[in-house]
């Protein structure tokens, strides 16, 4: 077990622990790209080149330090081709996936901007975005990003296999679409925002564009294998979970109720500390089921550098993830957005 504190606008620190037996190790590049990742993005203008607030956000979020913990042993141009890839999602985060934002509670705002990003990560012909979307220069910028990033992509694998990206990429949009027609209601039913998490994540998608880089090829039928789904799914909850563990400070101040901790708080009328500890139990579970899954699926399945290159990545995302937010990023701590509306600011500023 890992014991850690979890610091926020409350008295004193709330100690937790969760299972996560996985090694941990970090890319040695992991300097050197954050540097490039902040100019990558202030010259393409995702993040505006006039405004300090976006520019200090995005360097203290360190995004760079997320893929080097999960991508331990990626070159240096990997690891940058990586940090950009995961630096565009998590704008694309920041402006839709909010409560306070203007695209993320409206649907027909974030179907609009949704398809014009799909197209371009899927270097296909852009429709015409509409001339008074909120954000609309940040999005051109960031649509500009993801087709760089595609086209890099493209350049180190086969055109087809970059298909599983664009997918898992449109059905994390398509869930953020969804969520937008109920972001700003209480949720109750614990195993329909269980399928809210799987939805709205992006792991899949994040997770889906590092294997591709990192030339970890999973063979379809081993891909769709049920104790393999098991422990994709596993992963994808134990990373959107321990998220809303250190999310929670910044989502309450921002009146987010997608978050395993307040709904249990909401649920079972229970206390800040009794809501996390309850939500890092749950943690637990997945993490054995993943464990019990990756057990029944070595039992039956060859051991080959596929199988075992897939097997590292979802022990990479769980513990290199906790990693992250546990000391290595600033971004749920300081209530940090690199969006450009007017509501990142007043998130941001929240006490």
């Amino acid at each position: 077990m890992i014991d850690f504190d979890i610091g926020g606008p409350w008295t004193t620190p709330i100690n937790l622990s969760l299972l996560l037996p996985f090694g941990s190790a970090v890319n040695p590049n992991a300097g050197a790209v954050g540097r490039c990742n902040v100019d990558w993005a202030v010259e393409r203008r995702i993040i505006d080149p006039g405004n300090h607030r976006q520019i200090d956000a995005l360097r203290r979020c360190h995004f760079e330090q997320l893929a080097a913990l999960v991508h331990r042993k990626s070159s240096a141009d990997e690891l940058e081709l990586i940090t950009n890839a995961f630096t565009a999602i998590f704008v694309v985060d920041d402006l839709l996936d909010s409560a306070v934002s203007d695209i993320g509670v409206s649907e027909e705002l974030s179907s609009h901007m949704t398809g014009f990003l799909l197209a371009a990560l899927s270097d296909e012909p852009l429709p015409v975005l509409h001339p008074d979307l909120p954000c609309r220069e940040q999005i051109i910028a960031l649509a500009n990003g993801f087709t760089e990033v595609t086209l890099r992509l493209r350049t180190i694998i086969s055109r087809p296999r970059a298909h599983i990206y664009f997918d898992e990429m449109r059905q994390y949009f398509r869930g953020c679409v969804m969520e937008s027609r109920s972001r700003r209601l209480p949720k109750s039913d614990f195993l329909d925002y269980e399928g809210v998490r799987l939805r709205c994540s992006a792991v899949f998608a994040a997770m889906e564009f590092g294997a591709l880089v990192d030339g970890v090829d999973l063979p379809p039928e081993l891909r769709s294998d049920p104790d393999m789904q098991a422990m994709r799914k596993a992963t994808n909850l134990c990373v959107s979970y321990v998220n809303d563990l250190f999310s929670y400070a910044k989502e309450e101040a921002n009146g987010e109720y997608s978050n395993l901790v307040k709904m249990h708080r909401l649920v079972y009328d229970m206390d800040l500390r009794t809501a996390m500890r309850a939500s890092a139990a749950v943690i637990d579970v997945h993490v054995a089921n993943y464990l019990e899954a990756e057990q029944r699926f070595l039992a039956r399945v060859p051991r080959t550098p596929e199988v075992d290159g897939y097997r590292e990545l979802m022990r990479s995302w769980m513990r290199g993830n906790f990693d992250w937010y546990d000391g290595r990023t600033d971004r749920y701590r300081d209530y940090l957005s690199t969006a450009s509306g007017e509501w990142a600011q007043v998130s941001a500023q929240v006490p």
